[in-house]
């Protein structure tokens, strides 16, 4: 996912240029919908929550580069952000001042970050892993729904496949799938909760999506290795249990218009544990 969910770096270093804040504090996006990319923020508290439903961010070029990848791959949906190509040597100067202006409001990729794109982006359409994903499936599937009053939304769940599969997806650009690297990245990244998120809307419109859920992840480096991560039921009940317990913190701030802070009161700071003695002397070291 590259729209909604975009403040999430693909596995890179860069962080993402804050532009002017808005004026106005919103609860939820500015179409009244609440989305993953603001509610993961209630892991860490109401005023984070808040922040994200402010916050404007400026792309890094990494964000571009899978933006790129995945219209490649997957296709363009109506109404996302248009993405135009930049064909001169850098995001600098006159010329580069003024193509900017004339593209107000698109995502701009360099030449050189496009032919890039295009490189990843037939390593995934002839991996044997992606193409059993991709085949079938239906691609960037908008989705809103209703729970109990509150609405949710998200401009596009990346794979969707057949009925008879009965799974959905997320395709992610990395700097690396290294399998071990990779799980633990993405686990702190909380994507099986973004996979819990799209399920919980695919159900609430009517789609089947009970055999389970993946992430499709290719390295942006050559030689641009894919790697399919299914979700175990356990991880993908956890996430479950996680969104779930987001979206009733949302509920409770909501309805009483409080959206507090890390904490309340003040926090004792102790000794850390790795440096306390132990309690307990082994046996053999008693006289």
């Amino acid at each position: 996912m590259r729209d909604d969910e975009g403040d999430d770096l693909p596995f890179g270093d860069d962080e993402p240029e804050l532009l002017a804040p808005t004026t106005e504090q919103r609860t939820s996006r500015e179409d009244g919908t609440h989305g993953f990319s603001e509610l993961k923020r209630l892991n860490l508290s109401g005023k984070q929550y808040v922040h994200a439903c402010n916050e404007r961010r400026a792309p890094t070029p990494d964000m571009l580069l899978g933006t790129a990848v995945h219209q490649i791959v997957l296709g363009t949906l109506p109404g996302k952000k248009k993405l135009v190509r930049f064909d001169g040597k850098a995001r600098r100067g006159k010329v580069w001042e003024a193509f900017a202006a004339r593209h107000e409001g698109a995502e701009i990729v360099t030449a050189t970050e496009w032919a890039k794109a295009e490189v990843i982006a037939r390593a995934v359409k002839a991996d044997p892993l992606a193409q059993a994903r991709l085949e079938g499936s239906r691609l960037e599937v908008p989705l809103e729904w209703e729970e109990d009053g509150i609405k949710y939304s998200t401009s596009g769940v990346d794979i969707i496949q057949p009925p008879s599969v009965g799974k959905l997806g997320d395709f992610k650009t990395s700097r690396t799938v290294e399998p071990e690297r990779l799980m633990r990245q993405a686990f702190s990244m909380l994507y099986h909760c973004q996979l819990a998120f799209y399920r919980r809307g695919a159900r609430a419109n009517g789609i089947d999506v009970s055999k389970g859920a993946f992430l499709l992840c290719v390295e942006i480096g050559g030689p641009h290795e894919v790697v399919d991560l299914e979700l175990t039921p356990e991880l993908l009940e956890l996430g479950d249990k996680t969104v779930a317990l987001w979206v009733e913190k949302l509920r409770r701030y909501r309805d009483a218009n409080q959206w507090p802070g890390y904490a309340q009161s003040p926090i004792p700071w102790d000794v850390p544990s790795w440096m306390r003695p132990d309690e307990y002397e082994d046996e053999d070291d008693n006289p």
